[in-house]
């Protein structure tokens, strides 16, 4: 009896004890299920732990193909080609594969890039190893051939994640003519459009937006092996530049480079120097060469002097003197004669001495004609006819309006960019300013091209309207 009753209290007590444990489970439970309704509600996600799952992206731009620039014949002055820099990272590949490829290695990259003997790039590439380089240089701007060649080499045939072969590929400019029109041609420094620094200029430059096309996009991702694409929906294709087919003839351009160049390396005193070919009938430039000097006395294209720089034509602008006083009937022939008073000539208190720019013995005694004048381009008798009270000297204000007239002094609307701003004094001017002001000694500086600034090209579009009879056609 007494068994029976001690199994009984055992009984009661486990049934105790597994009712607790089951009340306890599900207050547990309801407790996890609460706080899961409560997370789902209220939850926010730490950026930190969301980043360590979620793959890292990123846009990368696809700059397209650079189109060429031709001349007016279809030739290539500017060109495009992808070029390669090569590097090496010496400490990924292990030993094993290390030692046996360093002397083949070596001695192929003796024979594509004889720079280095085959011991001293066995030398660099272990001295690299030895500091663990990264990317150690092999060679820069190498082209397709060399580089194909080069991933066939031992170590740089295991390709990238095994051999440790880094190739990057990048587009450089090139042009097959050389440095001919390189400064009407331009640049931009490269063809992407980052960076404000990136300078745009000549053709290349005003034509960019045509020559650069237009950028692609491909979505990235980060992995273990880099950035690898995500996928072809996320691609978008760049699309190359257009050609640009310029009005210049690369054969004229030849033969005016070497014509300047000599006169240039004749005469140690011109610093600036420049050549303009125009189309009479169309105002087409067929040539554009400009030449400087730097302080070494090296002769190159400096800098577009035909459009960018404005100075005093001198001499030149006797053409414009002489149509003024011919349409004003001022002068009725070139055949008419003007005293040379010995080639010296005095107006307003000052003594105008022409025998030195003549040179002796050239000035004629008595009488000169204005043709014999302009041939010989004295200044005398060019102050003398736009200085006569009969002519300009009391109306100076008349010729400079007829200057103007002809055009020579509009701005320019040119397809590249700086073209410089003309400039000339009138009577106006009377206060003195960074560029000169209206005294008695103007006007016969206007006669022989000083007192004024001009382009090179402002002056060949003027010459040209007098070749085809007064018909001035924009340059272009």
């Amino acid at each position: 009896m007494s068994r029976d009753k001690h199994m009984l209290a055992d009984g009661r007590r486990s049934d105790r004890f597994m009712a607790t444990l089951w009340i306890g489970f599900l207050l547990a439970g309801a407790g996890i299920f609460g706080l899961l309704i409560y997370k789902i509600f209220t939850y926010t996600e730490d950026p930190k732990t969301r980043g360590l799952f979620t793959p890292v992206q990123v846009t990368r731009i696809i700059t397209p193909r650079r189109g060429d620039i031709l001349d007016c014949k279809g030739r290539i002055l500017a060109t495009s080609s992808f070029v390669y820099d090569i590097y090496l990272d010496c400490k990924l590949s292990p030993d094993s594969v290390w030692k046996p490829a360093l002397k083949p290695l070596s001695d192929s990259l003796s024979r594509i890039f004889p720079k280095r003997s085959k011991a001293a790039w066995e030398k660099y590439l272990t001295d690299g190893r030895a500091t663990g380089q990264g990317g150690l240089e092999i060679v820069r701007k190498a082209s397709f051939t060399e580089t194909t060649r080069m991933r066939s080499f031992p170590l740089f045939c295991l390709g990238q994640f095994e051999g440790g072969l880094i190739v990057r590929e990048k587009e450089q400019r090139f042009y097959p003519y050389g440095n001919l029109a390189v400064r009407t041609i331009g640049y931009v420094r490269d063809n992407s459009r980052a960076g404000k620094w990136n300078n745009r200029l000549g053709i290349e430059g005003a034509c960019d937006s045509c020559l650069h096309g237009v950028d692609g996009q491909k979505l990235m991702r980060r992995s273990d092996f880099g950035y690898i694409p995500t996928g072809n929906e996320d691609y978008v294709d760049a699309i190359p530049g257009r050609n640009v087919r310029t009005t210049l003839d690369i054969d004229i351009q030849s033969i005016s480079d070497r014509a300047l160049r000599k006169r240039v390396e004749e005469n140690e005193l011109i610093e600036k120097s420049c050549v303009i070919v125009m189309d009479c009938r169309s105002g087409a430039i067929r040539a554009m060469v400009n030449l400087g000097r730097d302080k070494k006395g090296n002769i190159s294209e400096r800098d577009n002097y035909a459009v960018k720089n404005a100075e005093a034509p001198g001499s030149v602008f006797k053409g414009a003197v002489m149509m003024a006083l011919l349409e004003e009937g001022y002068v009725t022939s070139l055949e008419q004669k003007v005293p040379t008073y010995g080639g010296k000539w005095e107006y307003n208190g000052v003594v105008y001495d022409d025998t030195k720019h003549v040179g002796p013995g050239r000035y004629p005694s008595g009488y000169i004609k204005i043709r014999e004048a302009f041939e010989m381009s004295a200044n005398n008798p060019f102050r003398q006819l736009l200085c006569d009270e009969r002519t300009f000297g009391n109306n100076p204000e008349r010729f400079v309006q007829k200057v103007k007239q002809f055009g020579l002094f509009d701005s320019l609307c040119f397809d590249l960019p700086g073209i410089a701003k003309p400039f000339i004094l009138d009577p106006s001017m009377k206060k003195m300013t960074f560029k000169g002001s209206w005294d008695r000694g103007t006007l016969p500086g206007l006669a022989i091209g000083y007192g004024m600034e001009l382009s090179p090209l402002n002056l060949v579009t003027f010459y040209n309207a007098i070749a085809t009879r007064g018909v001035m056609y924009k340059p272009y």
